[in-house]
């Protein structure tokens, strides 16, 4: 394994304590938009950015879809496991996982 400290504008290490972790269960929309889910990190998650979102598999019980947090965006997308996107307006009420994110 091969780790580039210099990839990421989150700090390798927080010294300052600065740096908020919010963990919380999550589900998908009733009616998925192709290219991501809207997030408001402000008024959801209290942060104003989203250095990473923790917890990417969310599953209905039967099946597993991933869960990817586009930063630029602010977008939560959702794929399948070959690697393709759910497509727009598919219900993804039923899908649900856990999260872990980190931001300020």
């Amino acid at each position: 394994m091969t780790i580039d400290k210099t990839a990421s504008a989150i700090p390798l290490h927080d010294k300052s304590h600065d740096r908020l972790r919010k963990t919380f269960k999550f589900s998908g929309p009733a009616s998925y938009v192709a290219g991501g889910d809207p997030l408001n990190p402000g008024a959801e998650l209290g942060m104003s950015i989203v250095h990473a979102w923790l917890g990417n598999v969310v599953s209905n019980g039967t099946v597993i879809l991933l869960a990817y947090y586009d930063v630029a965006n602010k977008k939560l997308k959702y794929f399948d496991l070959a690697g393709a996107e759910v497509a727009g307006g598919t219900n993804l009420s039923t899908y649900s996982g856990y999260a872990e994110v980190i931001g300020r």
